[in-house]
């Protein structure tokens, strides 16, 4: 097939997928407006590029939905806000909540236009913070590496000494990782071991602490001023962190309540059923395989004891669970920590942008 016809061929694909997905819409609205449905949603935001212009995207992360993917001549407040309420128009939505990276715009439009607060990306505070530290712990420990390799011929006390401190900076760079490792760990709005209900002044003061650790590492390795400032950038992301985990909680206070359940009920659909569910779900988010099984283990531990005859839930008749483990499931499903579901797919759009150009 000659390139002219290639060319050819992929534009019409283009534009029958471009027609399919209107098509998909439409459907999508009949359907819910048949149903009386009017779903509450959680947005990540991010933008692109396509030749030097933004393309600002929007997608409910769960299902992958893509709401909007406009390419615009600029990415401030009042550009977010048409595009989003473009990709909106028509559809019975309600955003209840954005999950993006710090930038000032999707914030000033979220919260302006969506009356929601940003719950910060767990992958760019991570990212903001390692970007200046690990490369210089790297490099130290790199340095203690190498001036042990050139002291083979050194006096004993000498080399034992080297070998100290190259251990104390590869034990420095594990520290730090631990520290990293240790925000996600704390970015949950249930326990990841037990399942307890995590309030936002956990989280805050277990970011607090990590955070301090951090500041006493750069410290004590010497570690330059971009360290401290992100550091302190960091910290500036506590109390939204802390603020989207009381919102969480909040929300699906007002949801459970709007139900009406028994006291006991309402009780188990609290300590089992939403960590039950929260927890499921990070498993199949889990990269580590060991770390997969371990979270669905705690996971169907908790829904074990909801199968028990004596269970509150066990008086409500099949229909009844059915209906309430949806309900559960779709809250559970609005606490997005992190945009990396936009991030990776506006990664492989610069990809084929690239290629394309």
């Amino acid at each position: 097939m000659s390139h002219g016809a290639q060319h050819g061929l992929n534009a019409k694909l283009s534009e029958l997928i471009v027609t399919f997905g209107a098509q998909q819409r439409e459907q999508l609205c009949r359907r819910m407006e048949a149903d009386h449905l009017c779903k509450p949603i959680t947005l990540a935001e991010d933008e692109t590029f396509w030749r030097a212009k933004p393309v600002l995207v929007a997608m409910e992360p769960s299902s992958g939905f893509i709401v909007t993917e406009q390419m615009r001549d600029r990415r401030d407040a009042q550009t977010w806000t048409l595009a989003v309420e473009n990709g909106l128009a028509g559809m019975p939505f309600e955003v209840v909540g954005v999950t993006a990276d710090a930038a000032k715009a999707i914030a000033t439009h979220a919260l302006s236009a969506l009356d929601s607060a940003v719950t910060p990306d767990l992958f760019h505070v991570q990212h903001n913070l390692a970007a200046p530290i690990t490369i210089r712990l790297a490099h130290q420990q790199h340095q203690a590496e190498k001036r042990l390799r050139q002291a083979r011929n050194a006096p004993e006390a000498t080399v034992e000494e080297l070998l100290e401190a190259t251990a104390q900076a590869s034990m420095q760079r594990l520290r730090f990782g631990g520290i990293l490792g240790g925000i996600a760990e704390a970015y949950h709005p249930y326990d990841e071991q037990f399942g307890t209900l995590r309030r936002g002044s956990h989280v805050k003061a277990d970011l607090e602490k990590l955070l301090t650790e951090a500041r006493t590492l750069a410290d004590q390795t010497h570690l330059p001023k971009a360290a401290a400032e992100a550091i302190d950038k960091a910290e500036r992301s506590i109390d939204a962190m802390a603020e989207a985990i009381d919102a969480f909680h909040q929300r699906t206070d007002c949801s459970l309540k709007s139900l009406q359940l028994p006291a006991d009920v309402e009780l188990d659909v609290r300590e089992r059923l939403l960590p039950a569910l929260y927890l499921s779900r990070i498993a199949e988010q889990a990269i580590e395989t060991d770390v997969r099984k371990l979270l669905e283990q705690r996971a169907q531990a908790l829904l074990a004891k909801l199968r028990q005859p004596n269970s509150p839930i066990q008086r409500m008749s099949a229909d009844e669970r059915q209906g309430l483990l949806a309900h559960a499931t779709s809250w559970i499903a609005l606490f997005q920590r992190s945009s990396s579901a936009i991030e990776g797919r506006n990664g492989q759009l610069r990809l084929h942008h690239h290629g394309a150009q």
